[in-house]
């Protein structure tokens, strides 16, 4: 039998003779397929269909889930943008609060070395005042100061006492002066500063003419026991010094109160 050239099945119904051909091939067991074939294409079809349908429900709910998602980044996209315009604008701030504190930083470096070199002035002229009085230093502590500053010189004024504290790195002014033997007798800053006011140059004068005249008669010779301690002899020997234009006030007290306190120490006429 004369086998038929098929058109294409999904394009144009097929012919009685096709139809016939297909009714009437048989398998090499002689039993009718194409039906069968048929009906397993149109099972086969219905299940392809039925699964494009489940993807094309499934791929418009993906396309609705991408447009709320696209939605949504693009709204954070908009959040992120005026983020970073504000990081933008705060590091611009920030940039000018370091500027600024770095500024303020090498004013107060300035401003520390005025106030150290001021320190340090004061202290020259407090250090020439303790060499003309009665003066000593002693380790004194006040609250809220470092133990660097613990550091203070006393200076006994005829007008009262008077006491300054100072830094450990400018000990060195006052290394030459003893222990302070008395204690601070609570005068405050204005108190220390009016006593200081109070001395004048006619009353300092007063008290070395005084003191000159009690000491003249150890000007001219001082004798001195054996076993006298070195204080007094340094005293003694400045005594024959304060005929001199070249004396320190500080000198005289001490050797009037050595001289005076001494058993050790007579004055004789020079031989």
């Amino acid at each position: 039998m004369t086998t038929p050239t098929p058109g294409p099945a999904l394009v144009r119904p097929l012919t009685d003779e096709q139809l016939r051909f297909y009714r009437e091939e048989r398998d090499e067991d002689g039993e009718r397929m194409w039906p069968e074939l048929a009906s397993n294409c149109r099972a086969l079809l219905d299940q392809m269909l039925a699964t494009i349908s489940a993807l094309q429900a499934e791929l418009t709910a993906l396309h609705s889930t991408a447009a709320k998602w696209e939605s949504i980044a693009r709204a954070k996209d908009v959040q992120v943008t005026a983020f970073m315009e504000e990081v933008s604008e705060k590091q611009v701030l920030y940039n000018a609060a370091i500027d600024r504190a770095l500024e303020a930083e090498a004013r107060v470096a300035v401003l520390v070395e005025r106030k150290d070199g001021a320190y340090l002035e004061r202290n020259q002229v407090v250090a020439a005042l303790a060499k003309c009085f009665p003066s000593g230093t002693a380790k004194t502590a006040i609250e809220g100061w470092s133990e660097d500053w613990h550091g203070c010189v006393y200076i006994n004024l005829p007008t009262g006492q008077v006491s300054w504290h100072y830094h450990d790195s400018q000990a060195y002014l006052f290394a030459d002066l003893p222990p302070y033997q008395g204690a601070w007798d609570g005068h405050t800053t204005p108190e220390k500063y009016a006593r200081l006011a109070a001395l004048s140059a006619t009353a300092l004068l007063r008290e070395r003419d005084e003191m000159r005249a009690a000491l003249k008669p150890f000007a001219a010779a001082a004798y001195i026991y054996p076993g006298s301690d070195n204080d007094v002899r340094l005293s003694c020997r400045r005594v024959t010094s304060v005929t001199s234009t070249n004396f320190r006030l500080g000198d005289l007290r001490k050797a009037r109160d050595v001289l005076a306190s001494s058993s050790r120490v007579a004055a004789k006429e020079p031989t």
